[in-house]
């Protein structure tokens, strides 16, 4: 029953999260920046992953010069932003994925990119390979998809990512 709640939970928040970007997009045309944290397990919202969150959205602003903040939250999923930009969504995908590679421990950072219609701009769009999962090569999707790694492989990369954590 209590994985029912937090399935529950969890898809509640995303259905949150993709109705403010449909909303938002119904009434500005700019691209969309989404800004979360691509954690696994249940702990969404220590100190260390925050300081990472605000190392994210602090390289968005540095990067991304018309960066303009919408909204801020927590929910299940962890901390999110979302971000709109005048820049065409291919550019700001190119930024998202510089930031997402520019140290170990941001890989942990999501930074989705949508057009002004709500639609997901992808890493594959930019010619680029799909993220690697956090233990194998393989790409992360297929590896969850599969169940491929034990929690606690999975864990113990997440545990050494936190020792390098930006500043």
């Amino acid at each position: 029953m209590l994985y029912a709640k937090l399935r529950s939970d969890i898809l509640a928040a995303r259905d949150i999260r993709q109705s403010v970007l449909e909303q938002l997009t119904s009434t500005d045309p700019r691209t969309l920046v989404l800004l979360s944290l691509n954690l696994p397990g249940p702990e969404k919202t220590a100190a260390p992953f925050s300081r990472l969150f605000d190392w994210g959205e602090e390289q968005l602003r540095c990067h991304i010069e018309d960066l303009e903040a919408v909204t801020r939250q927590t929910d299940i999923l962890g901390p999110w932003a979302l971000y709109t930009s005048s820049l065409p969504a291919a550019a700001a995908k190119q930024i998202g994925c510089m930031i997402e590679e520019d140290c170990a421990a941001a890989r942990l950072l999501d930074i989705d990119i949508y057009d002004n219609n709500a639609a997901a701009y992808h890493r594959q769009q930019l010619g680029l390979p799909l993220r690697p999962c956090f233990v194998c090569p393989a790409p992360a999707a297929e590896c969850i998809r599969l169940g491929r790694h034990s929690f606690h492989e999975i864990q113990s990369y997440l545990d050494r990512l936190l020792d390098c954590l930006p500043t």
